[in-house]
């Protein structure tokens, strides 16, 4: 590019942005004077900060919470699909031998248990043991757990494993699924936060995702809403909504993802309130940028939902024009923030030192401006927006961590069975369990501190398996 044409693309640029400045200006933006007005959370009662639970009671065991998600009927339909597939098991290399089993509930019951007190150990095969089959080892060492402890034999080992490659909870079941979480809980908090997991995968499957960027690199991508429980002064995330994203669907745009996360707000706690009222009118929603778009704009704007989000610079050309408009250099730790006294809409650009981090654009709608000497004080050293961003989205984080370690630890696939199908169902299983544990902490007012994930499962196992015989 010679020295003229590099001219005139800067002139036009100049000119795009100083266009851009006048239609901002036109909107209604202006720039925020921090020592004079600050932006705060609307004003609730310190208890209502958390997602509180409908079940208040020390009595409360943990498969009786486990059975409010996996439900009797949810059950049913996993027998059905089983049956209907006419799965057959056995030891013979030609079918001849092989037998075909119609199970019923109390077989899925088991295969459950089973999974569970697998999950529960996290062992895993390696290469220095001389193990020719570690599943069924494990398998094995599970029957004999149960018998013992209960005195009465599980089903074979054979249908154990037939159930374990073939009963599942799939991406069909999740929205069953999401209810049934949803259906304990009493109200929401004061923010819940939508993301995604990426749980790894490596096999066939059309729905797969390679998302260099994230640690799995590969696998099944979940959308997630989760929000906060208390106990003590321990906080526990809790799963909302979870749904797959499949290759073949035009239910995963953007827009009806954060639909379906705003009729969430709408749903828990409706009976608490008139027909015509927002169940949880101070709950936030925090997102990342690949949440916002002007369609989930208009949709968050129109439902009168409030929100904290990140926002990729392409898709909100006007506000970043206008609060990069003094043309001032960038240097790590600097604040811009404008906002609409129309729309009630906080814009801010902030380049966080965090590593990694680096230059971030935040909108948020729904914070309070006050003008208060002491609140501004108090807010001196928080970045207009940002900031709650930053703490509110932390729960989406907390969740998958939570993941690490504690959901089936075993191959899926393999012998002309599909993995990805197992793969949903152990995403499934895992959100079970966390939601499980974290309910039944709260509701029986326990310390989490005093109890070890490894003993909540085995404990789950034995009573799933009670309800077996």
């Amino acid at each position: 590019m010679t020295s003229e044409e590099k001219a005139t693309s800067l002139g036009e640029k100049a000119k795009r942005k100083k266009d851009l400045q006048e239609v901002a200006d036109r909107l209604g933006w202006r720039d925020v004077n921090t020592s004079e007005e600050c932006f705060i959370l609307s004003e609730i009662r310190p208890e209502d900060h958390w997602a509180t639970l409908k079940l208040r009671n020390s009595g409360t065991n943990l498969f009786q919470i486990f059975n409010s998600f996996v439900t009797d009927s949810l059950v049913d339909k996993i027998v059905t699909r089983y049956n209907d597939e006419n799965h057959t098991f056995g030891t013979s290399k030609t079918h001849i031998n092989h037998k075909r089993y119609y199970v019923r509930k109390k077989h899925i019951w088991q295969a459950f248990a089973v999974q569970l007190y697998i999950i529960g150990r996290q062992e895993r095969p390696v290469e220095v043991r001389k193990n020719v089959n570690f599943k069924r080892k494990m398998i094995e060492e599970a029957r004999s757990y149960f018998l013992s402890k209960h005195e009465v034999k599980p089903v074979g080992r054979e249908l154990i494993e037939s159930l374990i490659a073939h009963a599942h909870i799939t991406s069909d079941d999740t929205e069953e699924l999401s209810k049934n979480f949803q259906s304990i809980v009493h109200k929401l908090g004061q923010s819940i936060a939508g993301d995604e997991k990426l749980f790894f995968f490596s096999g066939n499957s059309g729905d797969i995702r390679l998302v260099v960027s994230k640690p799995g690199k590969v696998g099944l991508w979940f959308f997630e809403l989760c929000c906060m429980l208390r106990v003590g002064d321990k906080e526990l995330p809790y799963l909302l909504h979870f749904k797959l994203a499949k290759s073949q669907s035009n239910e995963n745009t953007i827009d009806k993802i954060v639909q379906s996360w705003v009729d969430v707000t709408k749903s828990i706690g409706q009976d608490l309130v008139a027909p015509e009222e927002l169940p949880n009118p101070d709950t936030y929603l925090a997102a990342d940028s690949y949440y916002m778009s002007k369609a989930s704009r208009d949709i968050l704007v129109k439902s009168g939902q409030r929100f904290l989000m990140s926002c990729k610079e392409d898709r909100v050309k006007v506000e970043v024009a206008r609060v990069h408009n003094d043309d001032q250099p960038d240097k790590p730790g600097l604040s811009r923030t404008i906002y609409n006294d129309q729309t009630q809409e906080l814009f801010t650009y902030h380049y966080d030192t965090q590593k990694g981090v680096g230059k971030k654009y935040n909108l948020s709608r729904g914070l309070i401006r006050s003008t208060r000497r002491d609140k501004i004080l108090l807010h001196k050293n928080r970045v207009p927006g940002y900031t709650y961003y930053k703490t509110m989205f932390e729960v989406c984080d907390k969740f998958n961590r939570n993941l690490h370690d504690r959901a089936w630890p075993l191959k899926r696939g393999g012998k002309k069975i599909p993995g990805d199908l197992g793969c949903q169902h152990d995403f499934s299983m895992a959100a079970i369990i966390q939601n499980t544990i974290h309910a039944y902490l709260v509701i029986t007012c326990k310390n989490p501190d005093n109890h070890e994930f490894e003993s909540l499962i085995l404990t789950l196992a034995n009573e799933v398996y009670y309800q077996s015989l």
